[in-house]
């Protein structure tokens, strides 16, 4: 009879001094009446599967290792009896407390609180139902309230009458991952906007570029036109210069001559008026001859108080007539004139016409020095005279029947005053002033407020350009209580 298996290990050393380990399994032979008459056994080398052994530990370790780093784990289902396993190391790798856990699949889902509760048992339906391979991914809640993305895969491994009993699988923390992967998504949506915000920015500044480009071309063929036009204006600029020069001149010319004439009448009617009272003393002293002739008084001092009488008055006309010849010849060259003597010669002349029409001509010389100012003599008189002429005209207009009164209404005051190096002269009338629209236009060629017959507009155009030209003063004017005032600007010499 055979007794016990006995096992036991031990350890050798071969012929060539290497030591093994050997399991060594043996039994004994028993004879009837009980005496061992041999034994039987066998010895089993397990150096190699120790080595081995150590390998699959130390891969199991590593693997689990693995595991723990990328939050790995397994799981077992055994669906007939519906016993779900992991193991330590699962609960571990994804941070999951399963105390009190009973193994079943429902509570599992309430332990770890799946979010997506229906939406995994409709999938887990479906796996078993057509025996397919599983892979999908729900939200868990930790203990401490932090949420995970898990991913868990599973398949069917084992069968019964055709129906499925066992799966296993993978469950994965993938937490980070999905992490990034919105972060990469929200990164690309983003890059996706700012690319079509620089592409739309590019296409506009294209779109820019390219009618820049365009109004370029087009500003170049205007250029290239307009360069045309000026070369062709060019080679005929200095005909029309020409042509307008004379033109200007021809004007200017026509303007002196109007003046001349107006002068010319001013003059005329300022010899006229002289020449009244003279001439009807010599048209009385000729009835007189005729009288004392009919009536025998003809003596020789008769004859020789006529005859001085007549040659006074003869001598007075003719001093009247180089009088105003001198006041009307233009002055050639600039000389240093006094301006009081100048005011006072324009009044002496020119007093008897507006006596005539019953207006007071005033002069009042507010400065204490004698002024004198270089310039034309001659022309400044005869501005005077156009300012004084007009103002005469203003009132007459303004007093129609003022010839017919025996009191001076009318009035026209010049009044002449300094200061350091400055002259002011104001010519002042009650004529009721220039209208307000008419102020800035006064000083133009042509223009005039008189009618066709009586004005042409000259006068104080070239008053102007004496005085602001040819003497580098101001001749202005504004409206004062009673009429116009014309105010002259000029530096003393």
């Amino acid at each position: 009879n055979f007794g016990n298996i006995t096992n036991y290990q031990l350890e050798i050393t071969n012929k060539e001094g290497k030591r093994k380990k050997i399991i060594w399994n043996s039994n004994y032979l028993f004879a009837k009446t009980g005496e061992v008459i041999e034994e039987i056994g066998f010895g089993l080398d397990v150096y190699y599967k120790n080595i081995e052994v150590k390998s699959l530990v130390k891969n199991n370790q590593e693997l689990q290792e693995d595991h723990r780093i990328a939050k790995l784990g397994s799981w077992h289902w055994n669906i007939r009896e519906n016993k779900l396993c992991f193991p330590s190391q699962t609960y571990f790798s994804l941070g999951i407390d399963l105390d009190g856990f009973n193994g079943k699949f429902e509570d599992y889902l309430e332990i770890i609180r799946i979010k997506e509760k229906e939406l995994i048992n409709q999938i887990i339906s479906d796996i078993i139902e057509n025996d397919c391979p599983c892979d999908f991914y729900y939200r868990i809640t930790l203990p401490n309230g932090s949420e995970r993305i898990i991913r868990q895969l599973g398949e069917v491994t084992h069968y019964e009458k055709g129906k499925p009993v066992e799966m296993v699988g993978t469950i994965q923390d993938i937490t980070k991952w999905k992490m990034r992967e919105q972060t990469l998504k929200k990164d690309s949506h983003e890059l996706e906007e700012r690319v079509k915000v620089r592409t739309k920015e590019l296409l506009k500044t294209n779109l820019e570029l390219e009618q820049d480009i365009a109004k370029r071309k087009k500003t170049e063929i205007l250029l290239k036109a307009k360069s045309k036009e000026l070369t062709e204006f060019n080679k005929n600029l200095e005909i029309k210069i020409k042509e307008e020069i004379d033109k200007r001149r021809e004007k200017e010319r026509m303007l002196i001559q109007q003046s001349k004439l107006a002068a010319l009448g001013e003059m005329i009617n300022a010899i006229a008026h002289q020449w009244r009272q003279p001439l009807n003393s010599l048209g009385l002293a000729i009835q007189n001859i005729e009288d004392s002739f009919d009536y025998g008084d003809l003596t020789k001092e008769t004859i020789s108080k006529l005859v001085n009488d007549s040659m006074r008055d003869i001598n007075f006309m003719s001093e009247t007539i180089d009088d105003f010849r001198n006041f009307f010849k233009k002055s050639k060259e600039k000389v240093s004139f006094s301006l009081n003597d100048a005011i006072k010669e324009t009044i002496r002349l020119s007093n008897p016409q507006f006596t005539n029409h019953s207006i007071n001509l005033l002069y009042n010389n507010k400065s204490k020095e004698e002024i004198h100012i270089l310039g034309y003599p001659n022309e400044f008189k005869q501005v005077l005279l156009n300012i004084i002429s007009n103002a005469k005209d203003a009132i007459c207009k303004k007093y129609p029947t003022l010839n017919e009164s025996e009191e001076c209404i009318g009035k026209i005051s010049i009044t002449m005053s300094s200061k350091d190096n400055n002259v002011q002269i104001d010519i002042e009338d009650n004529g009721g002033g220039i209208e307000e629209e008419f102020l800035e236009k006064i000083f133009e060629p042509y223009f005039t407020t008189k009618e066709d017959d009586k004005g042409t507009g000259i006068g104080l155009y070239m008053s102007k350009t004496i005085i602001d030209k040819n003497m580098k003063g101001e001749l202005s004017v504004k409206n004062g209580n009673e009429g116009a005032i014309f105010t002259l600007s000029l530096k003393a010499h």
